[in-house]
């Protein structure tokens, strides 16, 4: 029986951010720790097993293997390592994640430490531009979650959003929290499948979280958990940034009324929360009028939390919106 089980999940791998990747938690340090490894290729062409970086990967560690999930969506192919773990405790890193040698037995010490804390997190995310991209993203590298905790952070509280709260990059979770987060699914309670091909909903990740601290666990965030970021051309650009915050805010506000349900009363009335959407755009207008990026970003996210609203009260979304989000280019 592994101690730990670290899940790395990959679609269509950019193999220069891969290959550092497969690198890093091979070199990963894991002491007298057995470790389970598994490759979960959701859907890629060609399959992961073809690459020759996967390849040395599963012949210098023990216990490691691929497994193909065929649903496509990156929540799927969390269930599917979540499935097929076996140990008390569970790393997941996406293919773009580079750990530091101590990640594993520092996320082991975390977890000894702290019994009651359900899912943590790295508290030191340094997020690498690795082709290069503007200087003006320079400034924005918390959109790719680059994170400096200086101590540990953990609390129970199911606010919207907490510093303690740990996104997916190197999220790690009990065993208890992955079988509650496996039984919701299978019941129907959760329905997020993140994300799709190039869509950019998401938030499988903060349901984790939110059904972890509904369930009585804390949520942390440690800066002993270190690991870099990598962010390829694709993603380090205005265009990639502007559909990433629209999938946010279309995906946030489904998923967190899936886990907690009594909420969703507040969002009854769309044209209150058209007029509250006009309100925090004219606000970020004022105090950020200097940064356009910035305020058609903010607009992108409105947009996405605005039509979640209409889908959720099934009602239509009058054509403006819809104008607004062909103009932006959003999908």
């Amino acid at each position: 029986m592994p101690d730990i089980t670290v899940i790395i999940i990959s679609y269509n791998p950019y193999m220069k951010v891969f290959s550092r990747c497969l690198k890093a938690v091979a070199a990963a340090d894991h002491g007298s720790l057995e470790v389970e490894y598994l490759l979960i290729d959701n859907n890629s062409q060609p399959d992961l097993s073809t690459y020759k970086e996967v390849q040395e990967f599963l012949a210098g560690c023990p216990n490691s293997r691929v497994i193909v999930e065929k649903r496509q969506g990156s929540g799927y192919a969390l269930l599917c390592g979540f499935a097929n773990s076996q140990a008390p405790v569970i790393v997941t890193f996406g293919d773009d994640n580079e750990p530091d040698e101590n990640y594993l037995t520092a996320a082991m010490d975390f977890a000894k430490r702290n019994p009651a804390t359900g899912v943590f997190g790295p508290g030191i995310v340094k997020v690498e531009y690795v082709d290069g991209a503007k200087k003006y993203f320079d400034k924005y590298k918390w959109v790719f979650q680059e994170l400096h905790l200086a101590e540990e952070k953990s609390g129970t509280t199911t606010d919207v959003y907490h510093e303690y709260y740990p996104a997916g990059t190197g999220m790690v979770a009990r065993r208890k929290v992955v079988e509650n987060y496996c039984e919701a699914v299978t019941n129907g309670e959760i329905s997020a499948v993140g994300r799709i091909g190039k869509t950019l909903t998401s938030c499988e990740d903060s349901q984790l979280v939110w059904l972890s601290l509904k369930k009585g666990f804390a949520a942390g965030r440690t800066p002993l958990l270190k690991l870099n970021h990598l962010i390829n051309g694709k993603k380090a650009n205005f265009r990639y940034w502007k559909r990433l915050s629209y999938g946010g805010g279309l995906s946030f506000l489904p998923a967190r009324y899936e886990i907690f349900p009594e909420e969703k009363k507040t969002v009854k009335n769309t044209g209150l929360e058209v007029r509250k959407s006009i309100l925090r755009i004219g606000k970020v207008v004022v105090f950020n009028f200097y940064k356009p990026r910035f305020i058609i970003i903010s607009i992108a996210s409105q947009l996405g939390i605005l039509l979640s609203i209409y889908q959720i009260n099934d009602k239509k979304p009058p054509k403006i919106l819809v104008w607004l989000k062909n103009l932006l280019g959003l999908d």
